[in-house]
């Protein structure tokens, strides 16, 4: 963390004011809650730049354009020049990262900027309709309160939209690109492409394998990540149905979902990519021609069964796969990892799962 991507992350957001506390965390508010105090309490270095100062313990340091903010104290008229320290103000409240907020979040975390919408309601939840942003309803402390945003009917969002409308909870995707249009992925979403965040979620893209409240940024997609476009319940991003399955809660809002078969179509075959599980009675295997089933045909990998849309077999118990696997085992949920080496090896790290290293994706994951 510096002061230059502190300050970043909160212009963003639309908040003009920048506190960096412990070296490393950011906080971001439109006012100061609380008085200054003695500068010297801001002594810490920051994790990403030993010649700034990012706060001490229990202390910001607080930061408005270019220049430390001015801060006058409560308890006296004069005004604090020199000093950019300050106490922790409520005011400096965390982006929310699981949809709760003030009341009903431990940490009473702001809905401003959050990937679930910048209103805060009554009952402590974010979103972006009239139900959390109208007068009355909406929380001022946590959140941006303003009228209803239209949701856009026609992919079109922000400027680009006769009615200014947002992308959030469209059929077309909930980021808005630099040049107005609704869709998902890093051309959308990425901050680094400009997506607009006043009309839409604006997130970034993996780059450890961790998605959603796991990631470090507590919103990060795994769509376009190089781990895989799902994002499991545990918050890992993959390629499997493990990963993608809606029955296995994959988190739509950072990253790709499939739907459960209602027709025992699976994969390409089916409109909507669905994957098979073994709750329905077509079974839970996608096969080669995208058919689910239970039988060897639809769930051996020797017969290309799929395994981002079912579950393929057998399943290495040796550490063995593909060609190396006298069974021609996959390496899917086996607990030697779910990559499949070049060399027919069970595994998790990059020599394993690359595809620049030769991974064999039809029996296991690659990235």
């Amino acid at each position: 963390m510096t002061v230059e991507k502190c300050q970043t992350a909160c212009y963003q957001t639309g908040l003009l004011i920048a506190g960096l506390e412990a070296r490393s965390q950011c906080w971001c508010s439109s006012y100061i809650a609380n008085e200054a105090t003695n500068s010297t309490e801001c002594n810490l270095t920051c994790a990403g730049n030993s010649a700034q100062i990012c706060g001490g313990q229990n202390r910001l340091s607080l930061y408005k354009g270019k220049l430390p903010v001015t801060i006058t104290s409560r308890t006296t008229t004069s005004t604090s020049t020199t000093s950019t320290s300050s106490r922790v103000p409520v005011a400096t409240a965390p982006v929310s990262r699981d949809g709760l907020c003030g009341p009903s979040s431990p940490k009473k975390a702001t809905c401003a900027s959050s990937a679930f919408g910048n209103c805060c309601s009554s009952s402590g939840k974010c979103g972006w309709t009239s139900e959390f942003c109208s007068a009355g309803i909406c929380l001022t402390d946590f959140g941006t309160c303003s009228t209803a945003q239209a949701i856009s009917t026609d992919g079109k969002c922000g400027s680009a939209s006769s009615t200014k409308a947002t992308c959030r909870g469209s059929a077309f995707g909930q980021c808005c690109s630099a040049k107005g249009n609704c869709g998902s992925g890093v051309f959308f979403c990425g901050k680094s492409n400009q997506c607009q965040p006043l009309y839409g979620n604006c997130i970034d893209i993996s780059t450890d394998g961790k998605c959603g409240v796991a990631s470090s940024t507590g919103n990060a997609t795994c769509s376009g990540s190089t781990f895989g476009d799902c994002c499991s319940v545990k918050g890992n991003c993959g390629d499997t149905s493990f990963f993608c399955a809606s029955y296995n809660k994959c988190q739509p809002q950072f990253g790709t979902c499939f739907p459960t078969s209602t027709d025992g179509k699976c994969g390409a075959a089916s409109p909507s990519n669905a994957t098979c599980s073994s709750s329905t009675s077509f079974g839970g295997c996608c096969s080669v021609k995208g058919n689910c089933g239970n039988s060897d045909a639809f769930c051996n990998v020797k017969n290309l069964c799929q395994p981002k849309f079912g579950v393929c077999t057998p399943v290495s118990t040796d550490g063995k796969c593909g060609s190396a696997s006298s069974v021609g085992a996959t390496c899917g949920t086996s607990s030697f990892g779910s990559c499949c080496s070049v060399k027919g090896n069970c595994g998790s790290t990059d020599a394993f799962c690359k595809t620049s290293n030769a991974c064999q994706p039809n029996f296991g994951t690659c990235t």
